[in-house]
Parts: structure tokens; C-alpha cells; sequence
């Protein structure tokens, strides 16, 4: 019961709103998620949505999406209340290896 977020919608995203892209790419888009520095890879049918890892940037993950095909759409995206929260709610390493 503590409190672990506070401001503005706006304010929150922007918070964690550093390491998300969108990005169309010909082709099935299936090798997007064992890209280097990419956390996850979620397929939305028109386009992809990839968490980047840290110490990776945007940029990075642009370039190496090229050299798997053509990409046709590349944004940078703000997540998603509930992807926060799941971001906040999900166990620590530490209260995994505690359990």
C-alpha cells in the first residue's frame, strides 16, 4: 500500500516513455524480438512494439532493424498506463529468488 507514482498522466509517461518504439518492417517482423538490445517485441498485426534494453538507444535499434528489411514506419511511443503499472507491479529479481 505505498505510494510509487505521482503526477500527471502526461508527467508519468514521460517518466518511462524513453524506451519504446513502434516499427513497421517488410516481411514477417518475426526477427525483430532477438534483436541486440531489444527487452521485448510485442506484434500488434500491422506493426511491432519493441522495449528496448538499457544502455541501448532508439537509433540503435533502427539501424539494426535495416539490416533485416525494409522498415516502413519507426516512432518513438509513449507505453501505456497499464504497461507502466505492469513495469511497477512486476517482482524485483530479488523477491523472485526470495520466493
Amino acid at each position: 500500500g505505498k505510494k510509487v507514482l505521482d503526477g500527471t498522466l502526461s508527467s508519468i509517461q514521460d517518466q518511462y516513455g524513453s524506451d519504446t518504439v513502434r516499427i513497421r518492417i517488410d516481411g514477417d517482423g518475426q526477427s525483430l524480438h532477438d534483436m541486440p538490445g531489444v527487452a521485448s517485441a510485442l506484434d500488434y498485426g500491422h506493426y511491432h512494439e519493441l522495449r528496448i534494453q538499457d544502455g541501448f538507444d532508439s537509433q540503435q535499434i533502427l539501424t539494426a532493424a535495416m539490416a533485416r528489411g525494409r522498415v516502413t514506419m519507426f516512432e518513438l511511443a509513449r507505453p501505456s498506463l497499464q504497461d507502466i503499472f505492469v513495469r511497477i507491479a512486476a517482482p524485483s529479481p530479488e523477491e523472485i529468488t526470495h520466493a
